[in-house]
């Protein structure tokens, strides 16, 4: 195997906020073939947690926990360096939910990532206590999820006009006019833009823009035959052209090339 990447479902508790718990590495073949791979807008936050691995062990048991960084919400793609004894377990949050666990303004931290204990101290050291009580991801990710028990309450819920304009936002695929939600809930863009920016991280716009992207790249990605002008057209761009300038932006290349 070359490459693993597995996403775990999380516990019903957690379900609300974190959209999976994900595991990644490489091997040294890959590693050494590929110099970097590029990271995309999906429109979450996530919660990453780095461990280097010794030669010759299984990177499923690797135990050298190096740091525990917060990833803000993206508007363009990152190019990661491919490390092959480099070991990655992530929390990935749905948009508007890692509130609860970091509460500081999302905006602050857009296209960055920062160390964890620098803005929320508490989580960070008890997830690094916590995660080096065990080896194997399966026991890592469960202690990971009953430290978070613990940072929210069951009675935790945002913001109404947030959470229905992002539930629209989600079931549209990004294809819902802001204008149109704010007028049904009563409430001003610059007030959603302003709420937005808070708990999401980026406006109500580019959250929508994001969400369509994330879901027409997916169709490609998973389509044998690319057909870039219908794709377009599917996601509610106005044509190929509109849809080549948001896919360029948030990939930094053109379809053609990425794919």
């Amino acid at each position: 195997m070359k490459s693993y990447y597995h996403e775990i479902t999380p516990h019903p508790r957690l379900a609300k906020f974190i959209e999976c718990f994900w595991y990644s590495h490489v091997s040294d073949d890959l590693a050494q073939q590929s110099g970097s791979k590029r990271i995309l807008p999906d429109g979450c936050a996530d919660i990453i947690f780095k461990f280097q691995n010794e030669p010759a062990c299984d990177p499923l048991n690797a135990t050298n926990l190096q740091d525990v960084h917060f990833v803000g919400e993206m508007t363009r793609a990152i190019l990661v360096e491919n490390t092959s004894r480099e070991v990655f377990l992530g929390i990935r949050f749905h948009p508007g939910y890692v509130h609860p666990f970091v509460r500081a303004p999302l905006h602050e931290f857009t296209d960055k990532t920062i160390e964890l204990d620098t803005i929320e101290k508490p989580l960070s050291d008890q997830l690094k206590e916590r995660v080096q009580e065990e080896t194997s991801i399966q026991s890592r990710h469960q202690l990971i999820e009953h430290t978070l028990f613990d940072f929210i309450a069951d009675s935790f819920e945002p913001e109404p006009c947030i959470e229905y304009a992002i539930q629209a936002i989600l079931r549209s695929k990004g294809q819902v006019s802001i204008q149109a939600l704010c007028q049904k809930m009563g409430y001003s863009s610059r007030y959603l833009q302003k709420k937005f920016k808070e708990v999401v991280g980026i406006g109500p716009k580019m959250l929508c823009r994001v969400v369509r992207f994330r879901n027409a790249y997916r169709c490609l990605k998973s389509s044998d035959c690319k057909q870039y002008a219908k794709t377009a057209l599917d996601f509610g761009y106005f044509d190929q052209a509109h849809f080549n300038h948001d896919f360029k932006e948030f990939v930094g290349i053109p379809p053609s090339v990425q794919f």
